[in-house]
Formats: C-alpha cells, structure tokens, sequence
C-alpha cells in the first residue's frame, strides 16, 4: 500500500464514523493508522479510501475491522501484584457489611471482570455484589457473557485458590463457575460516547486508555472520577500514570490505583 496522502487518513476515520459508532480520531493516529494499514495490506486493498469502499460493501469484513482496531488483550489476575494489592489493601478497606458496585469498563472477554467478581465472592459471599462490565466490541461481549472457553494462557496468573474454586476444566479449556457469573452483567458502552449514570465504589479500566489521544484520556479519567462515589477507588494498568490527577479530584494511592477526594 503506498504511503497514506495528507488527509487520507481523516477522510477515512470519516467514513468509518459513517459505518461504525466508533471515533478513530480520539485513538492515538499513529498507533491506530499502523493496525489499519495493516489490515487494509492484508485484504488487497490499494490504499485507504479503497479499504472504505470494501469495508462499505462487504459487513463481514466490516465487523472483522471493528474486532481489529479495539484492542482485546485480557488475562484473569494480569498484573498479580496489582490485584493481590486490591484483594489485601483496597476491598478491606470497604464496610465488609455492604454491597459493592464495580464497573469494569472495556472488559473484552470478561477474564478482569470475573477476576473481580472471584475476589468479591472471597471478600464477603454472602452479599449480593454487582460488576457492570461494558465493552464496545459485541464479538467480545458475547463470548464474555459465556463465560467459558479460556485458554490456560489466560489463567495462568489465575492463583490456584481461585482457580479451584471458581473455574472448571472443559476439555482443554476452562469456564467460570455460576456463582461468580451471577456477579457479572455485560452492556455494550462506548466509553468515549456514552454515559454513565451509575456511581460505583470501584472503577476498573486497565490498559485501556493508553491507546487514545491526550484530549481523550482526559474526558475518559472525568467521566471515570464522575462515576465514583466520594471515596471510591479507581485501578488503571500497569503502566499507566494520571497526570495532575489532584486536579480531577483523585489521590494518588498505590501503583494503579486513586482514591476519589471526599468533598
């Protein structure tokens, strides 16, 4: 494919504006220009403005585009220490007498999502918890809510407490117990359009945000910060840092994780 023209690019995120309710502009262009050559290459397509037109024309390949630009890397317990922190430090220091509301946004395949529901489950059985996991891609929604058919590379971090307790061998693959999908509801949500009405105690979104454009990583930690309730936690990834995060009305707490200030 030759070299995308000045412009090409912002008439093509236009035109898959039209197709898909999904904003390329608020993705990082050269991250994201990158996937999409590769896979207009992949499909034959002379340059971009072509890849419109087959993307237009063809809705299986348009639903391939839209699992292949949002981006579902997840694991159950990814980042160890981070949860262990969350199930140690964090949940303990929740009335343990209360229900807990969690909103687990761009869940993918649900692994993080049930991940919370197994600590939730171990932190007190006996409440009626609830995890609102969101996700804007619906290939990934509907084989969340399944709740099965994990590979052992996706629980390899799972702790063996955990993964007794609450998954299940299936052939070569593995499954969630009932119990811990009772805990989870999957919604479609686009986390940059879409609103949030609900506050919760936890918001988890983790490796999400480092795709998108400062402007938009701005919106999103505001809409995140709006979502919680006066001294609720928000745990982001591993390698992700909130600028002047005092200025959103958060505290920095721990590696991955602010606290809302209480006003």
């Amino acid at each position: 494919m030759p070299a995308t023209t000045e412009g090409e690019y912002q008439q093509f995120t236009k035109a898959v504006g039209s197709l898909l309710p999904i904003s390329l502009a608020d993705y990082k262009q050269q991250q994201m220009e990158r996937r999409i050559r590769d896979m207009a290459r992949k499909c034959l397509a002379p340059d971009l403005p072509a890849f419109a037109g087959m993307l237009r024309s063809d809705p299986k390949l348009l639903l391939q585009f839209e699992q292949h630009i949002t981006i579902n890397v997840s694991e159950f317990y990814r980042n160890p220490e981070a949860f262990d922190y969350l199930a140690n430090q964090i949940l303990a220091r929740f009335n343990p007498k209360r229900d807990l509301k969690i909103w687990s946004a761009g869940c993918s395949c649900g692994a993080e999502s049930y991940t919370l529901a197994m600590l939730l489950h171990q932190y007190a059985p006996g409440l009626r918890h609830g995890i609102y996991a969101t996700d804007i891609d619906r290939t990934m929604l509907n084989r969340a809510r399944q709740g099965k058919g994990y590979a052992a590379e996706e629980i390899r971090d799972l702790p063996l407490r955990l993964r007794t307790l609450y998954m299940t061998r299936e052939d070569s693959t593995y499954a969630v117990t009932s119990e811990v999908q009772r805990l989870v509801r999957f919604d479609r949500h686009d986390l940059l359009r879409d609103q949030m009405t609900q506050v919760f105690d936890l918001v988890v979104c983790r490796n999400v945000v480092i795709y998108f454009t400062d402007d938009a990583k701005s919106r999103l930690y505001q809409k995140f910060v709006d979502a919680l309730k006066p001294g609720g936690y928000l745990f982001i990834g591993a390698t992700e840092m909130i600028n002047k995060a005092h200025e959103l009305g958060l505290r920095y707490v721990h590696p991955c994780f602010y606290t809302k200030i209480a006003t």
